[in-house]
């Protein structure tokens, strides 16, 4: 009787360890492609199915997530990761409990999926993060109920930015030894004019009709791109370095090019700065061309397709870019990686969108 017990008691064991192991060792997915072997990609942007609503969504090399409620329009902007820490910026449209009409976009931070909400009325929307190495957050904004003002956020307070002109446009910020830089331009009369801020206050405003845009810092140098392309004078019309505010070189600039630039985007990674441009030279060309610059050289030029460049960053010397294709009157978001192209599931999303990128 004792052995058919113990016989009964062993296979019990036996097939309650291998049930467990069942429930406790689910098959493991594999990665998204090989083409994000030994890469940590994060993504920002949104996936939109067939007559639903826009879902904030953040990816992780090609795959989704989505840290909003599915019953809400939502839009995440940019992400950053710090640590184990995956944060993005964005809102959600606000609801009036009464008529269910949408009143309004709330700027939200998330962290980690879970949502902490920056202001509580207005309609504003943040649309690019920054963190400090220390961990400071910063973000910049619009704010929709004051005529599409700009506004920065320090840990989800508002600071204030001096103002010479008559309007304000921020692009990119670095904390540098405890102070925020800020670069972007000022409106003074009809044109508009590369600005640097540090700490809100006015640093240094361009002579020339210009945008400003931040490269970064190499030891105690400090690095800005200015974009000036809106000059009559086409002789000086050129893609500027700074190096402390004071030219270090030129990206001259084709008569053709100067005809049809849209956007720029400046970026250092060590020593080495980077510049990347679209350029729109329909019908002479491809509808369009995304061209990178290395150290003043051009490195490669992205072409085959409508690309509208929304984001450019480089890691360990190989460029990222985050564009739009415009095909079949829809766009199409894509990712290069050092010109080639990163596959990215978008989960039967009908129109997408993708705005930010980290490179861990």
């Amino acid at each position: 009787m004792k052995k058919i017990l113990f016989g009964f008691l062993a296979l019990s064991l036996i097939l309650s360890i291998t049930s467990c192991k069942k429930d406790k060792d689910p098959e493991v997915e594999p990665e998204y492609d090989a083409a994000y072997d030994g890469l940590e990609v994060y993504l920002s942007g949104y996936i939109q199915p067939e007559n639903a609503s826009m879902r904030a969504t953040i990816w992780k090399n090609g795959k989704p997530s989505f840290p909003a409620d599915p019953n809400h329009p939502s839009w995440a902007y940019d992400v950053q990761v710090q640590g184990s820490d995956i944060y993005a910026v964005g809102y959600v449209w606000r609801e009036n409990e009464t008529n269910n009409q949408q009143t309004g976009r709330v700027p939200i931070l998330w962290k980690n999926g879970k949502r902490q909400d920056i202001e509580k009325s207005g309609d504003v929307e943040p649309r690019k993060l920054y963190i400090s190495p220390k961990g400071t957050i910063y973000m910049i904004g619009y704010d929709f109920d004051k005529d599409n003002e700009q506004t920065i956020w320090k840990n989800s307070q508002r600071i204030n930015m001096e103002n010479r002109g008559s309007d304000l446009g921020f692009r990119e910020m670095i904390e540098i030894n405890g102070s925020l830089y800020v670069t972007g331009s000022t409106r003074i009369g009809a044109y508009v004019y590369a600005t640097t801020w540090k700490d809100g206050k006015v640093q240094q405003i361009s002579s020339m009709k210009s945008t400003g845009d931040f490269i970064g810092f190499h030891g105690s140098d400090i690095y800005t791109f200015i974009n000036n392309t809106h000059d009559n004078d086409s002789k000086d019309r050129a893609f500027r370095v700074l190096k402390n505010n004071s030219l270090l070189y030129k990206l001259p600039l084709s008569a053709e090019d100067i005809e049809n630039i849209e956007h720029t985007i400046g970026y250092m990674e060590g020593e080495n700065i980077y510049v990347a441009a679209q350029f729109s030279y329909y019908p002479l060309k491809e509808p369009k061309t995304i061209k990178i610059w290395k150290n003043g050289k051009v490195l490669r030029e992205l072409k085959g397709g409508d690309y509208t460049l929304n984001s450019f960053v480089v890691k360990d010397d190989a460029d990222y870019i985050v564009c739009l294709d415009y095909k079949d009157n829809n766009y199409i978001p894509k990712l290069f990686r050092a010109g080639q192209e990163l596959p990215i599931d978008f989960d039967a999303g009908k129109t997408n969108r993708i705005e930010g990128i980290y490179v861990k």
